[in-house]
């Protein structure tokens, strides 16, 4: 799909063991796309579903691996941030985070300079409590 300079795509298969589903964002005039955005985006994002299982027995994520990275982002509302960069997976139930942004500031004040968020997380006890409410 693409909507000027920009574009997303999706590669692959999802659903069979060994199947791998990628996706790439390539943004880099977001400004093309109006509403108030502006600066350039890019992720990359893999799924694979060799131990997916989306039954109510025994849910359980694909396995999955991500990062993204932006510059000079303006977003609707007057929401601008110098630069975000993420990289993460899920394996199981481990999540791995590492996330720094700079330079976050609405039209009147900067609100954030800083920040970097690095955080493996373990997601079985939170999952087991989401599926008992869902």
């Amino acid at each position: 799909m693409r909507l000027g300079s920009n574009h997303v795509t999706a590669r692959g298969g999802f659903g069979r063991k060994g199947d791998q589903l990628q996706f790439e964002l390539a943004a880099p005039a977001l400004v093309q796309i109006g509403r108030g955005f502006s600066g350039s985006l890019t992720a990359k994002a893999v799924l694979e579903s060799g131990f997916a299982d989306f039954s109510e027995r025994g849910f359980q994520w694909p396995d999955m691996v991500f990062n993204a990275k932006g510059n000079n982002l303006a977003l609707p509302g007057e929401h601008h941030l110098g630069s975000v960069a993420a990289d993460g997976s899920l394996q199981g139930d481990t999540v791995a985070l590492t996330i720094t942004a700079a330079d976050y500031a609405t039209k009147t004040k900067t609100t954030l300079q800083n920040l970097k968020l690095r955080e493996p997380v373990d997601l079985s006890f939170s999952w087991r409590v989401w599926l008992r409410w869902a």
